[in-house]
């Protein structure tokens, strides 16, 4: 019976000491409400040069970052941009590198992927797909090739950037295209309207989550069994009670909050001309309105590689979390998913982490935390008992601990804080550290790697000599965590005495005596 009743006892000790707790990725970035994206198309193109002229700056005085569609033939035509000599330069080395705006593909000459669209004319524009057969109908065509491969290679010859989203051109794709998309290495494109009644179309391709215009996408929304998306698109927000355009754009970035969905918005030109233009006063009085929305934690504004790759890991994985007692700690651990994650996002340029919330109160005082994933040290931020870090989950196990042992909060005093100090051969070394907390605590001292015995707070060397230089460092522990103050370099430079002996003390020495050389 006492045997039983040991194994008894063990079995409970372990299970109090290994605690499932509650852990999950957010909806959205940083726990956001909702989610924002626009994209301005056309780039490239002289009507929309708006987009650099003023919503570039619009954007970037506000810390928002937005994803830009270009017209690769016309980005490549030699044309002023502030001093650069095409729109590719000022791209690459402002809207990207200083700005962090994302470029994406809107095809090479703006052509029809499906022709007969039969669209009447609307706003002065006559129908633009008036074609019998669009490029992307037929795989075989030169032009298939050109608004995709020629395009793609465009884009990333000039900037170095390689897209990963593609516009469809008057939104009118096909599956073919799409799965041309998907071999170049794309993560998805903006799909309007199809080809067909829907998307499975006998083509073997399976259903699509999206099939055609739709104002936005559920938190939840997928993509195909290769990880392509097809996303949903806002073109024009309703008229509400002949309220101006700004508050029209507002409608469906407080759209996306209050229902804590996607909102992926299409914009033009900003300026006075152009299909679908916006006024700099409207557009600045909507990145005013989204600015709020962002400080107050109600949108995520994301570029659209960073959304998707949100998404994809969103989707994949699950976190589980579990208390250690005997340190005080939480594990979470992630699922191995069934799609390649980790592949997916490796050849990707731009890509956002998860936010991984987790409830810290079992580790009781809040005060002191830490988290860490393969050692790396990650910043979080704390909402009651609600721990909330941006990781990548395929970088492996994310670990909480709580630093209220007293080695963690150890204060380094006087020497052990320089990196190095100069003595004379003679002299004495005195090293100290000072540490704070309760527990019984010991010192650790190490020379050049290796231990020189357990001496407590204080090392002290008399009359050192030149075989006392070398590096120092001490290991404070008290059995269940280490810390390790930072290395003091000590070098030592040996003097011989004046008259070569040493004069005692206490004792009586002439003002005469001193050393030769130096004042």
């Amino acid at each position: 019976m006492n045997k039983l009743l040991a194994i008894y006892l063990l079995l409970g000790l372990a299970l109090a000491n290994l605690q499932a707790q509650t852990a999950s990725i957010a909806t959205w970035k940083n726990n956001a409400t909702g989610c924002y994206n626009f994209i301005h198309d056309d780039y490239g193109d002289s009507g929309v040069d708006g987009i650099w002229k003023y919503a570039d700056t619009i954007a970037s005085n506000r810390g928002i970052t937005f994803t830009f569609g270009v017209i690769t033939a016309k980005c490549e035509e030699s044309r002023n941009h502030n001093g650069y000599s095409n729109a590719y330069e000022y791209a690459k080395e402002v809207m990207m590198a200083q700005h962090g705006h994302e470029i994406m593909n809107h095809s090479h000459t703006h052509e029809c992927a499906v022709g007969r669209a039969n669209w009447p004319e609307v706003g002065g524009f006559s129908e633009p797909c008036n074609v019998a057969v669009g490029w992307g109908e037929d795989i075989n065509a030169a032009g298939f090739n050109t608004q995709l491969v020629t395009s793609t290679n465009s884009i990333f010859n000039n900037t170095g950037h390689y897209p990963r989203y593609f516009i469809f051109p008057y939104d009118r794709h096909t599956n073919a295209a799409n799965d041309k998309l998907k071999e170049l290495g794309y993560i998805g494109s903006r799909t309007g309207f199809t080809s067909q009644a829907n998307s499975s179309d006998g083509s073997g391709n399976p259903a699509f989550y999206r099939n055609g215009y739709e104002n936005h996408d559920e938190a939840d929304f997928y993509p195909d069994v290769d990880g392509f998306f097809r996303t949903a698109v806002i073109v024009k927000a309703p008229k509400i009670n002949g309220e101006n355009i700004a508050n029209e754009l507002d409608y469906w970035a407080q759209f996306a909050i209050d229902n804590q969905v996607w909102v992926n918005r299409e914009m033009h030109n900003v300026g006075t001309t152009g299909w679908g233009r916006i006024g700099v006063s409207d557009y600045r009085s909507h990145l005013d309105f989204i600015e709020k929305k962002i400080a107050s934690n109600e949108l995520w504004v994301g570029t659209i590689s960073e959304i998707l790759t949100y998404q994809i890991q969103k989707l994949n994985y699950t976190p589980s979390a579990t208390y250690i007692g005997l340190s005080n700690s939480i594990d979470v651990n992630w699922n191995t998913p069934s799609f390649d994650v980790s592949g997916y996002l490796s050849p990707l340029a731009i890509k956002s982490p998860i936010t991984l919330n987790v409830d810290v109160a079992q580790l009781g005082t809040l005060v002191n935390l830490s988290v860490t994933q393969n050692g790396q040290i990650k910043e979080f931020t704390l909402d009651g008992t609600t721990l909330s870090a941006n990781v990548f989950p395929h970088e492996g196990k994310v670990s909480v601990s709580s630093f209220t042992e007293p080695c963690l909060t150890v204060c380094i005093d006087s020497e052990l804080t320089a990196q190095s100090k100069s003595l004379l051969e003679g002299g004495d070394l005195l090293l100290s550290v000072l540490a704070s907390g309760e527990g019984d605590l010991v010192y650790n001292w190490f020379f050049n790697g290796e231990s020189i015995s357990n001496l407590g707070s204080a090392l002290v060397i008399n009359n050192v000599t030149t075989a006392n230089a070398g590096d120092y460092h001490v290991v404070i522990s008290n059995g269940t965590f280490d810390k390790i103050s930072e290395t003091i370099a000590i070098t030592v430079s040996a003097q011989a005495p004046y008259g070569g002996n040493r004069h005692l003390i206490p004792g009586k020495i002439e003002n005469w005596k001193y050393d030769e050389g130096g004042a």
